[in-house]
């Protein structure tokens, strides 16, 4: 699996980047250099891998942030809106407010 053509990924990646009128045969004959350097990157991404400030500030903003917006707007917006049957001219807050009344 090590950046041969043997992986799906591989494969995907030939099949979409051949031209159109090669696009009846399926698999390429000759190796693409940038498909087996890109396949043997992804292969071995968990071993390179390594947190630097860059990368500790993206999660803490995709795993922290991004969950913590969601339940607050959850929260914030539970208990304001009504919806179940509402006519064409009525609020459709909760509780509306008396000049909306």
């Amino acid at each position: 699996m090590g950046g041969d053509h043997g992986g799906f990924l591989s494969r995907m990646l030939h099949i979409l980047l051949m031209s159109p009128c090669h696009q009846k045969n399926v698999w390429m004959r000759q190796k693409n250099v940038h498909i087996d350097r890109y396949a043997k990157m992804r292969d071995q991404v968990m071993t390179t891998f390594k947190f630097t400030p860059r990368t500790a500030r993206n999660t803490f903003l995709i795993l922290g942030l991004v969950p913590f917006g969601f339940l607050y707007i959850g929260v914030v917006d539970s208990n304001k809106w009504d919806l179940a049957g509402k006519r064409r001219n009525e609020s459709l807050y909760k509780y509306p407010r008396p000049e909306e009344a």
